[in-house]
């Protein structure tokens, strides 16, 4: 891409026919100008020619002209052409806040002083010049994207506000501000959690982040592609839709950057992930099974059998690769407190906590019934951990309604829902076949067609039943294939 296209985007996307820019604006969008461009008038010429003035060449095929230049006071005036009823396109920005992004959010803006303390350029602060009305910006503080705003109108002349007080002493008392209509998010995002997706958008120079995903501290406000910005809106639609919602953002429903595989899937596909593919593949996971895709986790577990942890979207990973039919990379979808991933996680019966928080193991059997069931009787003791495995029952129930398109008891046919209404479903519960349990190793793995969908009347019946075999193998040997009814 050309250096001198961030300017034909820039004016693109103004809403007037007629522009005047400073060279130092004009510097902040290309990486600096040449020193013909200072020079010369001839370089600022309108060339329709195949001559070497590519620069000419993108401003008017973005419909405007360069209508004089004044290199004396270093300002050029740029006049639009034609589609004067084109809607003007929207740019995105990216602000790291320090310890000003209070007072910000609550005041509405963005401010920075015009200049270093000592005289030089900054062109992160020359950046809010260039700041349109309409376009977003994105709010970086603490580590996270805490906001998302629009930019209500053009930049001005302001002094340092009051509330910066304790950064007066570093700054110009004289700087621009952009006023912005601020949302703030519900559940912040952290970008070093989704550099996989963001890392390959973002630019060259001046980067609102480090390579590590830390903010670049000398950075303020930098101008980002439409790409990244759809990226990131795209989080936090998948968390916040409200936000977006308050300031007439609307969220892309996919964002295409170089290369189809780089997509991000939209919140209704990754929905197709239903309890069973989760799972199985945690059941997969369990057994030794790797990802290529999918690393170790950063800042979340998600809990399995008898206390053991998973990298939660390594699991989601695995499990949408089985449930769409492709293989799924990190970059196709995010993780989460208030992601769809954590959602259906958490819907399909697993625990997801805070890397290295302790949790209590509970101890089964938990309840009286139980315990005075199982007491004295090892096997029956395994028996009720595989039924209590973590996810087991969500994933069977959801395996059962596709298969059968309802829940209903498999011993005696009771249909809950018809008979109970929604909550019904309570009553069915999912039972292992009883005597492979009662023989199976520690080694081996469950398949969902081991399990049966019961209702809690005929569970416990077949728990008793299951009771009286062990204790009497020899006196009962058809107990189990006996009749209930």
């Amino acid at each position: 891409m050309s250096k001198y296209a961030p300017l034909a985007d820039y004016l693109k996307a103004q809403a007037q026919d007629s522009v005047q820019l400073a060279f130092g604006q004009i510097d902040a969008l290309v990486n600096g100008l040449p020193p013909s461009a200072r020079n010369h008038d001839a370089w600022w010429a309108n060339s329709r020619t195949e001559d070497s003035h590519t620069w000419a060449h993108l401003w008017i095929a973005a419909g405007w002209e360069c209508e004089s230049v004044n290199r004396a006071n270093e300002t050029a005036v740029f006049h639009r052409t034609s589609n004067r009823s084109a809607k003007p396109m929207r740019r995105y920005w990216w602000v790291n806040h320090k310890q000003t992004h209070l007072d910000e959010y609550a005041g509405g803006y963005i401010w920075s002083p015009k200049e270093k303390r000592n005289g030089a350029a900054n062109q992160t602060y020359l950046n809010l010049t260039l700041v349109s009305p309409g376009d977003v910006v994105i709010s970086y503080a603490d580590g996270l994207i805490k906001a998302v705003g629009v930019a209500s109108d053009a930049h001005r002349e302001e002094p340092i506000p009051d509330s910066h007080w304790q950064a007066a002493e570093y700054w110009q008392a004289l700087g621009w501000m952009v006023p912005i209509k601020w949302a703030r998010l519900d559940h912040p995002i952290s970008p070093k959690l989704h550099l996989d997706a963001l890392a390959d958008l973002l630019p060259e120079k001046h980067s609102p982040l480090q390579k590590n995903g830390d903010g670049n501290q000398g950075c303020y406000l930098a101008s980002i592609s439409p790409a990244l910005g759809g990226v990131i809106l795209g989080l936090v639609a998948d968390r916040d839709l409200k936000a977006l919602t308050t300031i007439r953002v609307t969220p892309p429903s996919q964002v295409d950057v170089p290369g189809q595989e780089h997509r991000r899937l939209p919140a209704e596909q990754l929905r197709s992930v239903t309890p069973e593919y989760i799972w199985e593949a945690v059941q997969s996971l369990l057994q030794g099974a790797t990802s290529e895709e999918f690393g170790p986790s950063i800042d979340y577990d998600l809990l399995v059998d008898e206390g053991k942890r998973l990298a939660p979207k390594q699991v989601f990973g695995i499990a949408a690769t089985a449930a769409l039919g492709f293989t799924l990379k990190p970059r196709h979808f995010t993780a989460g407190k208030g992601t769809v991933c954590f959602e259906l996680l958490e819907a399909a019966g697993y625990k997801i906590v805070p890397k290295g928080e302790q949790v209590e193991v509970l101890e089964i059997p938990n309840d009286t019934e139980d315990r005075e069931w199982a007491e004295g009787q090892v096997k029956l003791v395994y028996h009720l951990k595989r039924e209590r495995s973590p996810g087991l029952s969500s994933a069977k129930k959801a395996s059962f309604i596709k298969k059968h398109g309802r829940l209903f008891c498999e011993e005696c046919g009771t249909d809950p829902v018809e008979a109970y209404g929604e909550f019904g479903v309570a009553c069915i519960e999912v039972h292992h076949e009883a005597i492979q349990v009662a023989d199976m190793g520690e080694q081996h793995k469950t398949t969902l067609d081991q399990l049966r969908c019961l209702c809690a009347n005929c569970h416990r019946v077949l728990h008793r039943k299951l009771k009286a075999q062990i204790a009497h193998p020899n006196a009962l040997p058809d107990v189990m294939s006996a009749a209930l009814g």
